[in-house]
């Protein structure tokens, strides 16, 4: 039977430290979710690893071993089709006469452009591209200097595991409507879109080692706090990115837990924690959590 959670109006990242009953120095980012038919995996995704980053812990490979059903944020086969990558570049297209620079404000083009050379990339080859979809190129550039690689990211690493078992694989979005909410978000405010994606590329060079290891160690406050950090001067794109998001996805994970089969969900970090992160959400819905 689930259990009601007394911890209400408690800060957060206490609260959540309480509920999951474990010390500072934690487990892995991995909670365990019981209902009175199955078991709840959720995992918090690194999209982009190393691949001196594996083995995993052993408690995700367990979970993973434990699930019938592996739910990610969309399904991996989608996003990997041909047809998902045309959508995606035809969507990130400006339309004819328009270029980069002229729907950004000159600070934060020059700004952007600065960046650009850090990573070798020439912001003329972008000029055709909506911001969001060069803050993307820019992003993943830096990325792959840092050695990162959605290869080796913690999602393509479950779903080729997946796959080959035999598992069921759902996704929780679609291809479009990532690319639809991506689009929105830079055309209502490019700027303040690309200060966010430069935001992010900065915490890439000095953060990346620290939030890594703070996500292999379950370390709830560190993590919380670095993955937080680049939407403090971004509250509407918090609130579009994670908000509401989880609480869309929120009725899907509510549904596994009614399943006979045990799962394990799959979604990026950030998803977690705060407010309104689907840890406590899921606490308030009175399911006995743990962390792993």
């Amino acid at each position: 039977m689930k259990r009601m959670s007394c911890l209400r109006g408690i800060r957060p990242v206490v609260w959540l430290l309480l509920l999951c009953g474990t010390p500072l120095a934690a487990r892995t980012c991995l909670w365990k979710i019981a209902s009175e038919t199955n078991t709840v995996y959720l995992l918090g995704s690194v999209h982009l690893l190393r691949e001196a980053d594996y083995p995993l812990p052993d408690a995700m490979e367990r979970a993973f071993e434990d699930a019938s059903r592996i739910v990610f944020e969309i399904h991996p086969d989608s996003a990997e089709h041909p047809s998902a990558q045309i959508r995606m570049m035809r969507a990130g297209m400006l339309p004819e006469g328009v270029t980069l620079k002229s729907v950004l404000h000159d600070t934060v083009y020059a700004l952007l452009d600065v960046k650009a050379q850090e990573v070798g990339f020439h912001l003329d080859f972008v000029q055709k591209m909506k911001p969001w979809m060069a803050g993307v190129l820019l992003t993943f550039a830096r990325m792959q200097e840092a050695g990162l690689s959605p290869e080796h990211g913690v999602d393509r690493f479950f779903f080729r595991k997946a796959r080959e078992a035999g598992k069921i694989l759902l996704g929780l979005e679609t291809v479009g409507f990532q690319i639809a909410l991506f689009d929105s978000l830079a055309s209502g405010d490019p700027d303040g879109f690309v200060l966010h994606t430069l935001k992010e590329m900065d915490l890439i060079d000095t953060q990346i080692g620290g939030l890594i290891r703070a996500w292999r160690e379950g370390d709830v406050e560190s993590l919380s706090a670095l993955l937080m950090d680049a939407f403090d001067a971004s509250p509407e794109i918090h609130d579009r990115l994670i908000v509401r998001r989880n609480a869309d996805w929120m009725p899907h994970i509510l549904r596994c837990l009614r399943r006979d089969e045990n799962c394990l969900v799959v979604v990026g970090a950030a998803h977690l924690f705060g407010e309104h992160g689907l840890i406590r959400m899921l606490g308030e819905e009175g399911y006995a959590i743990e962390q792993l």
